[in-house]
């Protein structure tokens, strides 16, 4: 092996070393919670090393540091670029989530929300999260005032989990998208509903009143 050749080979081992050092690094600090720092250590990998093999899950963790500080629309434009670089990578159902929460919840980008949170439940029914997302896709529908969408997502999440803590709000939202879209019929229904299985509710007496 010639000179220059062990001269390259060992800056990228040093380079490659230094890199997961960083990265190790910015993952202890982010385990005890100061997001801030980890949050430096994360950029310093991604601006000095961006071909790194872990350079995914450091823009994930830059995101979630972000997220925790509640920066939250740097966050979201970190949360999509991981997903537009891996639509697949191991962490992009959270950051699904991640994204629907923030576009419903603080910038409100309703069709944004319903989208990622559409997203998630298509792509892994089976999911932890998948519950909560179609329940929050129908309340960001139901921001938009479009009911018939948020008919739907309500009732799917009736259908194909019944177990979910979600239901009794879903059935008083799916009462509310059914009393706006004029089916006063299907609204009386899911409020009943709300009074018979649900009686412990906070929102029994509006029902009632319905």
């Amino acid at each position: 092996m010639t000179l220059s050749l062990l001269s390259l080979f060992f800056s990228t081992t040093l380079l490659a070393d230094e890199a997961t050092d960083t990265f190790n690094l910015a993952n202890g600090i982010f385990i005890v919670e100061d997001y801030e720092t980890a949050l430096g250590y994360y950029d310093e990998v991604l601006n000095k090393f961006p071909k790194f093999k872990h350079a995914e899950e450091a823009r994930f963790r830059k995101a979630e540091c972000l997220y925790r500080l509640k920066k939250l629309e740097a966050a979201s434009k970190d949360f999509e670029a991981v997903l537009a670089k891996n639509a697949d990578f191991k962490e992009a159902q959270t950051a699904r989530y991640r994204l629907g929460e923030i576009y419903l919840n603080h910038l409100e980008k309703y069709d944004k929300a319903a989208a990622f949170y559409g997203e998630l439940a298509l792509k892994d029914p089976k999911h932890k999260l998948a519950d909560s997302s179609i329940y929050f896709q129908g309340e960001a529908f139901f921001k938009l005032k479009a009911y018939q969408k948020s008919t739907a997502s309500y009732t799917s999440l009736l259908e194909k989990y019944g177990e979910s803590e979600y239901v009794a709000a879903a059935t008083y939202s799916l009462g509310w998208s059914r009393f706006l879209s004029e089916d006063f019929e299907g609204a009386v229904k899911h409020f009943g509903t709300i009074v018979t299985k649900f009686p412990k509710e906070e929102t029994v007496a509006e029902c009632h009143y319905k």
